[in-house]
């Protein structure tokens, strides 16, 4: 049994702010690849995920991300094998009327 704790600390953003990451691990590059379900979910949820988000901090260009995930690594690790972070803006806008904005 091999598994590894990702901290994913600190990144700055030039002109970002209300920061998410996504947490993918998976096995290759191609466009019709999945994410593996080796990450451990939260409580209450499934044991594995293919997937681990990272709390939003509003307004900060550089966001410290306090989120600890836990990955079972395949026994065999190749070549191809990697982790993929997806960082995008989530909108925390309220418009005039009290509808969030997208």
């Amino acid at each position: 049994r091999r598994s590894s704790d990702l901290y994913d600390n600190q990144k700055t953003f030039a002109k970002a702010r209300n920061i998410a990451v996504c947490i993918e691990f998976r096995d290759s590059d191609d466009s019709d690849s999945c994410a593996l379900k080796c990450i451990y979910g939260k409580p209450g949820g499934p044991l594995f995920t293919s997937s681990a988000y990272a709390v939003v901090l509003h307004h900060n260009q550089s966001p410290e991300f306090y989120d600890e995930i836990k990955i079972e690594l395949p026994i065999h690790l190749q070549e191809k094998h990697h982790l993929l972070f997806s960082f995008f803006h989530v909108s925390c806008d309220i418009n005039s009327k009290g509808k969030i904005g997208r």
